[in-house]
């Protein structure tokens, strides 16, 4: 390798570094030595796990709490398998982290050989829990892959993205360098029409009643304004916890699954329902909410506006 070359396992460190990724969680093997030889270079920040399952839910956590995604890195085979549970809870809970994992030597992919840590086909196991997975077979591939991870991270109903690289490509010698990938796109505003219906309803509602889910989690300050100015309760799923302080006179917190908190949902005109599912999870009694009056939903994600409840109203949106 020249002077000037980087490996790839330098490039898509520095690529991390270049979009905003600064902290990876992980835990170094024989197959993912090389990430771990750019990360002081790049500055990155890295903290050791004891089992790939709590990389990848640390991983969780932080981009959870920061608002920013982190990165993981396992080996191939059971680093992959041990980090499945946490990729789905992040999956369902629409949480951006990106998994890097080692994959075999190219030639020996799909030959069934009893390679070190070999599985079949890696990438289509992590398809399911993921909204991108990509298997790189040259540097160009990690590029691309890289790409579309962070336009997974970034857009629309957020989702966690996976990349595999073959350890003999990892450190392959590369004259790429590190570039932005582009960044969030602004979603399209929601129908006139809809909003102002839903502005109709909630003016002249006598009883509003507000419920927020994980996808309501960065409007904290508009909905404490729309509770405030409606004089109306807010009730979070788990999900949603920390959209209104604690302390708030007007939180009700987590408590749908209370007999009181379903009372208010059922004599409610108006109920208006932000980044919520409003699935199973978020009532846990094993029945649906009676919801008596008219109900509004928002979502990001257009699928989810008539799940379950039908609406009155339905927004799309972020």
């Amino acid at each position: 390798m020249s002077a000037a070359a980087w490996s790839v396992g330098r490039y898509l460190v520095e690529s991390l570094a270049a979009n905003g990724i600064h902290t990876v969680f992980g835990i170094p093997g024989v197959h993912n030595i090389e990430l771990y030889r750019g990360l002081g270079l790049a500055g990155m920040r890295h903290v050791l796990a004891r089992h790939e399952q709590n990389a990848v839910f640390a991983a969780d956590g932080y981009a959870r709490a920061s608002g920013r995604p982190a990165a993981a890195f396992v080996i191939s085979g059971p680093g992959v398998s041990n980090a499945l549970t946490a990729l789905a809870q992040a999956y369902s809970d629409s949480v951006p982290l990106l998994l890097i994992a080692s994959a075999p030597v190219r030639a020996s992919l799909g030959r069934g050989w009893g390679v070190l840590h070999e599985l079949e086909d890696q990438r289509s196991m992590v398809a399911q829990v993921t909204g991108f997975a990509g298997s790189a077979r040259s540097a160009n591939d990690v590029r691309d892959h890289l790409r579309a991870a962070f336009a997974t991270l970034r857009n629309g109903r957020r989702r966690p993205a996976y990349i595999d690289i073959p350890l003999d490509l990892i450190a392959e010698a590369t004259d790429l360098r590190p570039e932005s990938f582009p960044g969030p796109r602004s979603p399209p505003p929601p129908p006139p029409a809809a909003i102002a219906e839903a502005l109709a309803l909630l003016s002249s509602a006598e009883r509003p009643l507000l419920i927020a889910g994980g996808g309501a989690c960065g409007a904290g300050a508009a909905l404490r304004q729309l509770s405030e100015n409606l004089d109306a309760y807010l009730v979070t799923t788990v999900a949603g916890k920390g959209v209104l302080p604690e302390s708030h006179p007007g939180n009700l917190g987590a408590s749908l699954p209370f007999a009181a908190t379903q009372e208010l949902v059922r004599a409610a005109d108006v109920v208006l329902a932000a980044g919520t599912e409003l699935a199973e999870t978020d009532i846990f009694t094993g029945l649906k909410l009676a919801i008596g009056g008219r109900l509004i939903r928002i979502d990001i994600d257009e699928r989810k506006l008539n799940d379950h409840y039908a609406a009155a109203v339905r927004v799309p949106g972020d």
